[in-house]
């Protein structure tokens, strides 16, 4: 690769398959160019619809990838693209609650990770099922990748190529059409059609939106269907068009422009190197001035002025333990591990609100979930009793706490 640049990896769900794309990403102009493009297609026991029906057989394909593709695993960090129509993009009024958006989704959903994009007039909430999320980044994570983002195509493709006004945004994947329904780039509603049924379909969603004489567009490389007049945006590969947006988004995968070709950690290391050089120096030349003073006989030192005793503040209190209540959920196939962890944390002084299983089995790291207001003290030593008795644990941030607990625990494997 060229100074400067890394490889990502964008994995594409989508009804039936997923797709594997490699980009080298980075470089003064932060080029985003495609490497490899491979698919694995899966049977309806284990991709059902667009959501993973078995998530043991899915990994285990996916890690299979990964050891016939040595490429996969130079990969810097993962993006993740779930099916279209399984992510609830919604803008909507400042004023509306985030309880408005979860109302008016398609069905009730038990648990969610919810982003929100705001500006001065409207928010534009993003939502995935967290089970889809955790059974589709799984497998990349244990081959110790980096999850760099979860992100909605139609999200990005429509924010990066907005339009006047309302409008239809149709983007073509292999089998099916999305079809976005946007304002001004933000979407308020989709669905996604069979290529074959799309006339019927299309004409169908218009006027279920009232959208009889709004103009039609399109992004990727799309044969519209007869009698439609569609203006084509960029006739490039849909699945480029996504990572780019994505990219140029801001989506924290790449450093700014004039950062580049630097590793951030390399370039704070380099300041804290220059920063200590430069108080060293400072040092070294008082006392060497101080040196100079002391052997000057002709000078007098009268009336010393007292100076004030230096002021110490206060340690900062120690968190307790008890103050940060846990939920402990089962990963493993093992039933009351659970309950079993949470005797041992409450034995070391821990809070333990809730313990049940996972949405999902057969995780094999141990996942210690934290909201921002958790001390880092509080999460290290968390992370260090699991590792007496668990395989692999790491800490993640929790998005969207519950009021019940601010830390949540997913069981993996242990030792």
């Amino acid at each position: 690769m060229s100074f400067g640049t890394k490889r990502i990896l964008a994995a594409f769900l989508e009804k039936d398959c997923c797709k594997l794309l490699v980009y080298r990403v980075g470089g003064l102009k932060s080029v985003v160019a495609r490497e490899f493009a491979g698919q694995i297609s899966f049977p309806a026991e284990v991709l059902r619809d667009g959501f993973i029906a078995d998530p043991v057989k899915f990994a285990s394909q996916i890690k299979m990838a990964f050891a016939q593709k040595e490429l996969l695993n130079q990969v810097a960090e993962v993006v993740c693209f779930p099916c279209p129509d399984k992510v609830f993009v919604k803008t909507l009024p400042v004023e509306d609650s985030e309880e408005i958006f979860i109302k008016n989704l398609p069905y009730f959903k038990e648990e969610l990770v919810i982003k929100s994009v705001q500006n001065k007039k409207r928010v534009t909430y993003t939502a995935f099922e967290k089970k889809l999320v955790e059974d589709f980044s799984r497998p990349f994570l244990e081959q110790n990748k980096k999850i760099a983002n979860i992100l909605s195509v139609a999200g990005v493709l429509t924010a990066k190529y907005p339009q006047t006004g309302k409008y239809l945004l149709l983007l073509p994947l292999d089998k099916e059409v999305v079809v976005v329904f946007a304002d001004n780039g933000e979407v308020l509603d989709l669905a996604m059609i069979k290529n074959e049924v799309l006339g019927a379909r299309l004409e169908e969603f218009r006027a279920s939106h009232d959208l009889t004489s709004a103009p039609t567009f399109s992004l990727g490389k799309f044969t519209p269907p007869p009698n439609l007049s569609v203006v084509n945006l960029n006739p490039a590969d849909i699945y480029d068009l996504a990572v780019g947006a994505a990219v140029s988004s801001g989506s924290k995968m790449v450093l700014p422009e004039f950062l580049a070709k630097f590793d951030k950690k390399y370039f704070l290391l380099a300041g804290a190197v220059l920063v200590g050089v430069v108080l060293a120096l400072t040092v070294l030349s008082n006392l060497s001035h101080l040196s100079s003073l002391r052997k000057n006989s002709k000078l007098e030192i009268t009336s010393p002025v007292a100076t004030p005793a230096a002021q110490t503040l206060p340690p900062a209190p120690e968190p307790k333990k008890e103050d940060y209540p846990i939920r402990i959920l089962n990963g493993t196939l093992v039933s009351g591990e659970a309950g079993k962890l949470a005797e041992k944390l409450k034995t070391a002084g821990f809070t333990i609100t809730e313990t049940k299983n996972a949405t999902s089995a057969g995780f094999v790291t141990t996942k210690v979930r934290v909201v921002s207001s958790v001390p880092e003290k509080i999460a290290d030593s968390l992370e260090t009793l699991l590792s007496e008795d668990y395989q692999t644990v790491v800490t993640e941030p929790l998005a969207s706490p519950a009021a019940k607990f601010v830390v949540e625990i997913i069981v993996g494997k242990k030792k």
